[in-house]
């Protein structure tokens, strides 16, 4: 390990990536269960009783447990991609950069040809995770990640 200390935006991605990570562990577990034990048509039914919300509900695709365990098995692996970058481990914000493009396909193939307002829905976590991003590959974390050991000498700004 090196002397280096660990940059406070390293520190601070590393923590929001685990805090967004358990939180979408959270859901997607309970919304299996609720797809599982009819809650969520129940649910659904119950909405569809409001007009406004009956109207935008009429195009959005159900959800399939097929999903909800891409996008778990996604927010499972964000999850130890904050703790691997808190840990001095570059192939941690690789890890997240590569699973948050998986999480975005994945969305963008659920909602399909029915996207209309649902994709509004996607836009503020893609701007969280653009942000995220270019935190992690700032030239202080680039600096730290490179002592590290991380083999990211390459991406060292010169």
């Amino acid at each position: 390990m090196s002397s280096i200390i660990r940059p406070t935006s390293v520190t601070l991605v590393g923590w929001i990536i685990i805090a967004l990570g358990a939180f979408g562990v959270q859901g997607m577990v309970s919304s299996i269960v609720m797809l599982q034990n009819g809650t969520y048509d129940k649910q659904m039914e119950e909405a569809k009783k409001v007009p406004v919300i009956a109207e935008m509900l009429k195009d959005a695709p159900r959800p399939t447990v097929g999903l909800y365990l891409i996008s778990l098995g996604v927010a499972a692996g964000q999850l130890v991609c904050g703790i691997l970058m808190l840990k001095g481990k570059s192939v941690g914000r690789i890890g997240y950069v590569a699973l948050s493009i998986l999480g975005f396909a994945a969305g963008a193939i659920a909602v399909g040809t029915n996207a209309g307002w649902t994709v509004l829905f996607m836009i503020p976590a893609r701007v969280i995770q653009v942000v995220l991003i270019i935190c992690a590959f700032l030239p202080s974390a680039n600096r730290y990640y490179a002592a590290q050991g991380g083999g990211d000498e390459v991406l060292e700004l010169r």
